[in-house]
Parts: C-alpha cells; structure tokens; sequence
C-alpha cells in the first residue's frame, strides 16, 4: 500500500492563516475579519471563526475557574484512569462525577495548536469541550442560530 497524497482541496487548512491577524486567534472576544480574498460566508472561514469563538471560549471558561490548560488536561488524565488502563464507559465515568472523558489524542501540544488556529478542531474536541464548559455551548448554540437565520434568507 502507498503512502497517500494529500488533497489538494478539501477541508484541510489551517483556521488562522485565514484571519487578517493571526495572532488574535483564540484570544479576543472580537470576530476574526478575512484576510484579502477571502469571502466572509466561505465555509472555511466560517469554521475559521467557529473554531475561534469556541477556542475564546475554552480561555475564558480556564480563566474564570482559574485552571491552565495544562491542569485541566492533567485532571481529565487522572479521571480517565480505570482499572487496568481500560476506559471507563461514558455512563460509568460520568455517573461517578469525573466529568468529561478525554478523547484519545488530546494531547496538551495538539490542544494549544487547535486554540491557537494552527490544527483544525475536529469534532470529537467540539464534543468534549461542550460537555465540559456550558459557555462553549452558548458560541455553539450561537452558531446554529446564525445558520438557521441564513437559511431562511
């Protein structure tokens, strides 16, 4: 078996170089603004700007519960400990109050690259940060809103 080409369209970019100021990314309340070129309703600017809002939201929510990243990464690690290096089932970890399971790959260096728009979020980190920080799920709800509206349109 070959090693396989990467697509040279789809929906592999990275979020910030798509921001007029990079360096922003996941750290202002303030919408990103496009750089030249790029369209404001582009799919991949708009999961640019999801993508951010949520990592803002990631900041503010450590913040307020005076947790860095690292410590927080470090406390689902213990969490997710069960027995014999097993995982324990979702319903078990949470009936326990360990709160959220750390999906597997999340990783403190993969972790800063996604909340620095440098690695696209993917789903199962959306997942994971939604069951953990409720002002997450406002920027999500906020987003499918924003959607639903533009629908309509």
């Amino acid at each position: 078996m070959g090693t396989r080409e990467p697509a040279s369209e789809g929906f592999t970019f990275t979020p910030r170089s798509l921001a007029a100021s990079p360096r922003q990314f996941g750290k202002t309340g303030a919408d990103l603004k496009p750089i030249d070129g790029v369209n404001p309703e582009d799919p991949k600017f708009r999961a640019a700007q999801l993508q951010h809002r949520v990592s803002n939201a990631i900041r503010e929510a450590l913040l307020d519960r005076r947790l860095s990243l690292q410590r927080y990464l470090d406390s689902l690690a213990r969490a997710s400990v069960a027995g014999e290096g097993q995982q324990p089932e979702a319903s078990t970890q949470a009936d326990a109050g360990l709160g959220p399971i750390r999906p597997p790959g999340m990783s403190y260096d993969r972790t800063v690259r996604i909340l620095r728009g440098e690695t696209l979020m993917q789903l199962a980190d959306v997942v994971h940060w939604a069951a953990a920080f409720t002002e997450v799920c406002f920027v999500l709800e906020r987003a499918i809103q924003d959607a639903s509206f533009q629908r309509l349109k």
